[in-house]
């Protein structure tokens, strides 16, 4: 593992992209993740889903700026979580 994190570093310093230049993960976990908080909030604390929403947005900003994640990562994330709560809840109504 300490290769690749040396690998990664020398190539932002050097301002030189190469094959490990940047870290990307589809989709982004972190703002699904988040982006279900608020999901979750809206339903059984939405006093707190203003804060959720924050909080997500916030998460997804983070994930880009510090080169964790692009910006369609977030997206596919946030659109996938949405996906399976909408599902959840036609499943749930069924039973």
């Amino acid at each position: 593992v300490r290769g690749e994190s040396d690998a990664m570093w020398a190539s932002l310093a050097n301002r030189r992209p190469g094959f490990v230049a940047g870290v990307s993960a589809m989709p982004s976990l972190h703002v699904a993740i988040s982006v279900w908080i608020w999901l979750a909030a809206r339903s059984l604390l939405p006093r707190a889903a203003p804060f959720a929403l924050a909080y997500a947005m916030f998460m997804w900003v983070a994930s880009v700026q510090l080169g964790w994640h692009y910006v369609s990562d977030g997206v596919a994330g946030a659109l996938g979580i949405v996906a399976l709560w909408w599902l959840a809840g036609k499943l749930s109504a069924k039973s």
